[in-house]
């Protein structure tokens, strides 16, 4: 459907810079708009009644493909454009060639290129809820394991300072019987003192059979470097603050795996496979990306039909980086 009515929008935190026209490029009117939601409202009105009251006649361009602008339009139907923030900097040259930088140069520059250049956009199109649900949960996951590498790559730094063979019982300081085990074996100095009856319990607690009590005790207490004096207090202090911090990373972890994790095969649906569709955040990657596509839903065993929410939902790779995922009534997969 052919927009009448065409907006540019230069995102702000706190007000938004908005120039409108016609499909012919007349100037219909422009203003700042600031972040409440009933300006934003107002806003979404304002257009649409230009539109003669049809919210798939405005196109609105924005650099910023998320927030709560774009999640303000889209919930009221208009249709939203989104273009990388180095395509707009070419196409300010054609206002400005100094190449300064203006909001309302911005907003004018977004509406101008959006009613000349429709190719160069990206249009935001509408994800079932469920699917923006799972990428949350997949981002949020990513995110964890980011951070959780981070720290454990702080606490090896610690290790190496004074205790360098616990290094030598697993690569990964992070694990959880690694953290039990550091708990209970602080320093080389210490570890000379424990027997078999202080290590065995931790081994089994957390079913570890690559090494036996008898062997952490010969790796751990094989010597103890000099270090300055102050060293392995401090470094033991340090140890204990990330130790904490990577206990709650494990268990966020694994909460989040647990969301996107595939369900089983004869799982039912639920009522989260809705038939609405709800206005991503993020746009999709366009069709020629090669980027992966959930493919439809197939019908749950025992259930009703497949839900057509699903249907052609494109998600972007980075949200999936190193996962299966599935929706809730039936596997959603790569191809």
């Amino acid at each position: 459907m052919e927009a009448t009515v065409l907006a540019g929008i230069d995102w702000a935190t706190k007000e938004h810079q908005v120039f409108v026209t016609d499909a012919a490029g007349k100037k219909l009117f422009e203003g700042r708009v600031p972040q409440t939601a009933a300006d934003l409202a107002a806003l979404s009105s304002r257009l649409i009644e230009l539109a003669g009251g049809d919210p798939r006649r405005v196109a609105v361009a924005i650099e910023r493909p998320h927030g709560l602008v774009v999640e303000a339009l889209a919930s009221r139907g208009i249709r939203i454009f989104a273009i990388n923030p180095k395509q707009l900097d070419r196409f300010r040259d054609r206002f400005s060639p100094s190449g300064a930088k203006d909001d309302r140069r911005d907003a004018e520059v977004l509406c101008s290129s959006l009613r000349t250049d429709r190719r160069a956009f990206r249009e935001v199109e509408p994800t079932a809820p469920l699917i923006v649900e799972l990428c949350e949960w997949s981002r949020m996951r990513h995110e964890e394991q980011c951070e959780r590498t981070r720290l454990c790559n702080r606490l090896r730094e610690q290790l190496l300072r004074y205790f360098p063979q616990m290094l030598e019982l697993d690569a990964d300081p992070g694990k959880p019987w690694m953290l039990a085990l550091l708990r209970r074996v602080r320093t080389p100095k210490h570890a000379m003192t424990l027997d078999l009856r202080s290590i065995a319990p931790i081994l089994k607690k957390h079913r570890i059979r690559k090494v036996s009590a008898k062997d952490v005790l010969e790796i751990l207490g094989s010597g103890i470097f000099q270090v300055a004096e102050g060293v392995t207090g401090a470094a033991v202090a340090h140890i204990e603050h990330l130790s904490a911090r990577i206990e709650v990373l494990n268990d966020q972890v694994k909460a989040s795996e647990k969301h996107c994790r595939p369900c089983p095969p004869r799982a039912k649906a639920t009522s989260a496979c809705s038939k609405v569709p709800t206005h991503s955040s993020r746009p999709p990657p366009s069709r020629a990306s090669g980027l992966p596509r959930l493919r439809s839903c197939a019908p749950c065993p025992g259930s009703a039909p497949s839900c057509s929410a699903h249907s052609s939902v494109k998600l972007r790779s980075s949200w999936w980086r190193g996962t299966s995922q599935a929706c809730a009534c039936s596997a959603v997969s790569h191809r």
